[in-house]
């Protein structure tokens, strides 16, 4: 039941054309709002107990005077003064809930201003962004001395949120490095500060 509510989560919230498609039995069925909504309750499926308890998107942020990372002893990412941000994504985050994360991240004020004040944004002080995917965001420690992740986003679905925040990133700031999704990655930083933050999008009333 689990991978098929992560199905449905996932394809209700798929495209931006406002298609719905639902994955029964192998075949592919596309769908139109109205037809997945009457399908849905054919199926007797109650998306909303489904969505209820579902993790949401993670973010940690932190300020750094530089950072990079590496795959295979090689660099595929590397910044200056700005963000090193730690992405998770869940099965019921949807490109909207990305879009104002994005946001919500890239206009925080955490640069300090000539008063030495915390007053300044990303783009006000030049700053750059390096994103990396972060499934461990969701470890559920509760039980035992082993983590489990269930709560992350399946594979396919949280590459699509992370590679959609990489390029909205792009509407801020000049230059958005990022790790390889999925990949053994080795990251290095400088943090300033340290300066750590956490944005939660349940927490943020984000959805």
């Amino acid at each position: 039941m689990r991978n098929r509510s992560r199905e449905i989560i996932r394809i209700l919230h798929l495209s931006r054309e406002k298609l719905l498609r639902i994955e029964m039995g192998g075949l592919l069925t596309v769908y139109s709002e109205a037809a997945c909504s009457l399908q849905l309750r054919r199926l007797k499926i109650n998306v909303s107990e489904i969505l209820q308890g579902e993790n949401k998107m993670r973010m940690v942020i932190q300020r750094v005077l530089e950072a990079s990372v590496s795959v295979d002893s090689r660099t595929v990412g590397q910044i200056g003064r700005g963000f090193l941000v730690l992405l998770g994504a869940s099965d019921s985050d949807t490109m909207t809930v990305a879009d104002k994360m994005t946001d919500k991240m890239c206009r925080l004020r955490i640069f300090a201003d000539a008063d030495g004040k915390t007053n300044l944004s990303l783009a006000d002080v030049g700053g750059e962004l390096l994103i990396i995917s972060q499934f461990t965001l969701y470890a559920d420690c509760r039980h035992g001395n082993r983590p489990g992740f269930t709560g992350a986003g399946a594979p396919d679905w949280a590459n699509q949120i992370y590679e959609h925040v990489v390029e909205r990133c792009g509407n801020y700031v000049d230059k958005v490095e990022h790790g390889m999704f999925g990949a053994d990655m080795k990251v290095s930083l400088v943090n300033d500060g340290p300066f750590t933050l956490i944005l939660d999008s349940e927490e943020l009333g984000i959805g």
